[in-house]
């Protein structure tokens, strides 16, 4: 055994191994440091969370290293390879998501690895992509070919200052990497970031970017163990007495007025949708004229400063508080936990006291894209239609908003009434390099071109509703209908080129609700809102009303607060309705 470890240890620690393996704390390093300077963390790491950070890649590569030596039987070099390719891919890999999410990759991310099937989503990691990239991989093919070159005897020979120098070489070209990925990144200042490195706060485990700063992936892992081998936790008494407490106050969460019974309940949820749009006129073009008809004719209440209350599960996050009331987790992509629970969902509610007689959902990707198919039982809905169900489709192309909403307007026809429908459009998704070609184009060059594409779009969505609305009506459904019209989740205006341009507010519209616009309110609020408006407009029983407070009254209050978002987290983690 004695003999082993002296083997162990000759064969590993030369000038070579030292070499690479600083090379791969630094490609760790290099990570952390480009996501502080680009992503907004919960609190500022400072001084004290860089030592600490530093500490966390040594012990994870350590870890990688480790783990590679087992599997590769002992290969001192195969190992150090297959480290330093882990590292580097799991480095450019938490980079590119947190240009979508804001976040390092969530701990479940891998339960939801085969949305990489979907042809949008696809698409739009590839938009995320940019030529300085090619700094980062160059950075490691050159790393790679003086290791492959150098031979050990060679390394040995090496005085320890001049192993040290070559250190700081390498981690010079890392970081000018990083800052050249940097200097083309959003909103970047260097005084933004000699504030990041004098500034510290406490950290907490309701900041999941600090908190992985500055802990590292396998001290996530230890101290969070919990989180990867089971979904829940049992809630403590005075957990639940708290979450009672909350749900029991319905103060801000119903109103006096008169209960709408006997409709059907249409809620359309529109991807990416923002509310710049809205009144937007465009070479002398309504980019959404239809919708704008409906604010000024009909009877529509209108909300333009919805609040996203999403995290890192975007699309599915909006879906999820639209139908339970509750707010996503943190730190995690949520419906990988919620797809195992019982929620209050909006559907099932309105079957359990008797409001509908049938409820649907209609998607235009597939039934597993965000756990689509699990999720719909968790809600409530009875039936799920997802492309293959409506084209034959399983891979590919998603559906267009034409053939999603000419579905619904099939499917409205024949089900039961009163029913729930909650049809998703898809016409607003990322990418934005190219728009939908239906003979509606801008050319005002002060825009750029993705924002026009996108505003496109918005018009080609505005027309397929139209249309959806007006079978509704020469179907007789329309006027015994309450229409929900939302945004999943808002479109990032940096992928629209117009970062500080625009507002992420999202539009809220309810029509034939009987609102009376003077007595609602019209101003700030949160998406986790509407799931409260909804059962306090058709006066849904005292039992659960959400988390959120009511729009119909213009006596509003924040409803998203520290309580509100402690609560989410225990009702999800703790599975709250399931255990009661």
């Amino acid at each position: 055994m004695l003999q082993k470890l002296k083997s162990f240890l000759r064969n590993n620690f030369n000038g070579k191994f030292l070499f690479l393996l600083c090379i791969i704390i630094v490609t760790m390093m290099a990570m952390h440091y480009y996501m502080a300077f680009t992503v907004d963390f919960e609190s500022r790491p400072g001084l004290c969370n860089a030592v600490s950070n530093l500490l966390s890649c040594v012990i994870d590569v350590t870890v990688i290293y480790l783990l590679a030596y087992a599997v590769t039987w002992g290969r001192v070099k195969t190992a150090l390879i297959i480290s330093y390719w882990v590292t580097a891919i799991l480095a450019f890999c938490n980079i590119v998501y947190a240009r979508f999410f804001g976040l390092y990759l969530p701990k479940k991310v891998l339960a939801q690895v085969t949305n990489l099937n979907d042809q949008d989503v696809a698409l739009s990691i590839l938009s995320g992509l940019s030529r300085m990239d090619l700094v980062y991989f160059a950075v490691i093919l050159v790393v790679g070919c003086l290791f492959l070159r150098w031979s050990n005897e060679c390394l040995k020979r090496k005085s320890f200052p001049t192993l040290g120098a070559v250190f700081s070489v390498a981690l010079a070209g890392h970081f000018a990497a990083m800052f050249l990925l940097l200097a083309s990144g959003r909103e970047h200042t260097w005084k933004k970031a000699r504030e990041i490195m004098v500034a510290t706060r406490e950290q907490s485990i309701w900041e999941p970017n600090t908190y992985l700063f500055r802990n590292g992936f396998t001290r996530r892992f230890l101290y969070c163990f919990d989180d990867y081998r089971s979904h829940s936790f049992q809630l403590e008494p005075d957990q639940v007495a708290a979450i009672d407490t909350l749900r029991a106050d319905q103060t801000l969460r119903r109103t006096d007025g008169p209960a709408l019974t006997g409709k059907n309940l249409v809620f359309i949820l529109v991807e990416s949708y923002l509310a710049a749009s809205s009144d937007l006129v465009v070479d002398g073009q309504e980019v959404t004229p239809f919708l704008n008809r409906l604010k000024r004719e009909g009877d529509c209440y209108y909300n333009g400063h919805l609040q996203p209350d999403i995290t890192c599960g975007e699309s599915s996050d909006g879906q999820l508080i639209y139908m339970t009331g509750v707010l996503p987790l943190q730190a995690d992509i949520t419906v990988s936990i919620a797809k195992d629970l019982d929620l209050q969902g909006l559907p099932e509610i309105l079957h359990r006291d008797g409001w509908v007689a049938d409820s649907h959902v209609i998607v235009p990707t597939s039934a597993t894209f965000w756990s689509q198919d699990r999720m719909s039982d968790v809600y409530g809905f009875r039936t799920l239609y997802a492309k293959s169900d409506i084209k034959g489709k399983t891979s590919g192309e998603n559906l267009t908003d034409e053939e999603i909403f000419s579905f619904a307007a099939s499917v409205d026809t024949v089900v039961a009434r009163p029913f729930f429908s909650l049809i998703l459009t898809m016409s607003m998704h990322e990418p934005y390099n190219h728009a939908m070609q239906h003979g509606f184009a801008l050319t005002d060059g002060s825009l750029p071109e993705n924002y026009r594409n996108y505003l496109i779009d918005c018009h080609y969505f505005d027309a397929q509703l139209e249309r959806y609305i007006q079978s509704l009506k020469d179907a007789g459904i329309y006027d015994d209908s309450i229409l929900i019209i939302v945004s999943d989740h808002d479109a990032h205006p940096a992928m629209l080129d117009m970062e500080n341009r625009i507002s992420t507010d999202l539009p809220l519209y309810i029509i034939n609700g009987d609102i009376d616009p003077s007595s609602a309110w019209t101003g700030s609020c949160h998406q986790l809102d509407v799931y409260t408006t909804i059962l306090d407009l058709i006066g849904a029983g005292p039992d659960w009303l959400g988390l959120g407070h009511t729009l119909l009254t213009d006596d509003y209050t924040d409803s998203v607060t520290e309580e509100a978002r402690t609560a989410s987290e225990w009702i999800i983690r703790g599975n709250y309705f399931g255990s009661r």
